[in-house]
């Protein structure tokens, strides 16, 4: 058993290397058991500057590429026209403790 991101669960799924995966997928992806909708949200902290203020980068933290909620994020915010960069990236516990401290 191993707990990884949804891009490398899905290959080693298609590749026979593992039996059976839970994994995110966006909705209408074809493939598996839908198992629930997850809702998302932007999360900063309290201290943080108003995230949908139209000025300034705005600094994400998340899991490296290949994260369906990273590509979401950066999407969404190109869209936009808005300039991002992420100082932090990875382990949860960093990603909740650069978010707490208004840093991401």
């Amino acid at each position: 058993m191993r707990a990884d991101q949804s891009t490398y669960l899905r290959r080693d799924i298609e590749r026979g290397d593992l039996d059976l995966a839970l994994l995110k997928r966006d909705a209408g992806e074809k493939g598996g058991i839908a198992g629930l909708a997850e809702k998302v949200h932007w999360v900063t902290s309290k201290t943080h500057s108003d995230p949908t203020s139209k000025s300034g980068s705005v600094p994400l933290t998340g899991f490296p590429a290949g994260c369906l909620y990273r590509a979401r994020a950066i999407h969404a915010l190109e869209s936009a026209g808005r300039s991002w960069h992420m100082p932090i990236l990875r382990r949860a516990r960093r990603i909740q403790a650069a978010v707490a401290a208004g840093l991401a």
